[in-house]
């Protein structure tokens, strides 16, 4: 259905559905699948509850979140995911996480895909803030090396936020060069229970802002769209 509605993300793993709905890694490695299958790019999000970062296992357990939902894809396919990092410890409980924490935790998982996969693809997977993006912490937050962008809720609404934003964005060297289709933030659409309350900013400091969708380089992305697109055609004959 989504893909018959022209959708190119679509989120899996939101820490709703899977205390809410039970979502194991074993169900969500097959809706990633599922994701792919079709040519929508899943966004995996992924992060740890205040129990766990109390007890200080934070990287044991999104270590295992990767590993049982996301490594069984080939180098090619983890190339299309986007990760996005929620601490959940952070959420609704009072307590805020650090922009040291959010380098911290962003530079463990890249670690991991550098361990199972390699530098090079590692570096090509965009792995987004999910936590509170604000436009009081977002510059700090988007200056993180390993930081790629936000997975921006409510903030998103507010309008000063989103012309700051947008002003940092326009500060990058190829923002205006990005062949993505976007909305008024800058930014991929993507499928959510409500588009309206929920942003994708992608950036990476030094090397220019981009979409999620341009996170890769210029060849293997045309062909990919190419292939997409043939892929979309075929469905709709």
């Amino acid at each position: 259905m989504l893909h018959s509605m022209g959708i190119s993300y679509c989120i899996v793993g939101h820490s709703e559905r899977r205390e809410y709905f039970a979502e194991t890694n074993a169900m969500l490695a097959e809706k990633i699948n599922l994701c792919l299958e079709n040519f929508i790019t899943p966004i995996f999000c992924c992060g740890e509850p205040l129990a766990i970062r109390e007890a200080n296992t934070q990287n044991v357990f999104v270590a295992k979140q990767l590993q049982e939902s996301l490594f069984h894809l080939s180098t090619e396919k983890l190339k299309n995911v986007v990760i996005a990092y929620e601490p959940i410890w952070a959420i609704g409980t009072g307590k805020t996480a650090t922009t040291e924490q959010a380098q911290e935790m962003h530079a463990y998982l890249r670690s991991v895909l550098v361990e199972q996969y390699d530098g090079e693809t590692a570096n090509e997977v965009s792995i987004l803030y999910g936590g509170s993006v604000k436009a009081n912490n977002a510059k700090e937050l988007f200056s993180c090396p390993d930081v790629d962008g936000g997975l921006v809720g409510g903030a998103s609404l507010i309008a000063h936020f989103r012309q700051s934003a947008l002003s940092e964005r326009v500060r990058a060297n190829d923002f205006h060069n990005s062949t993505q289709s976007l909305n008024p933030l800058g930014c991929a659409p993507f499928a959510g229970s409500d588009p309206g309350q929920l942003e994708l900013l992608r950036t990476r400091p030094g090397r220019g802002i981009r979409t999620v969708a341009d996170a890769r380089s210029a060849t293997s992305r045309r062909h990919r769209l190419g292939e997409r697109d043939k892929g979309r055609n075929h469905y709709r004959n």
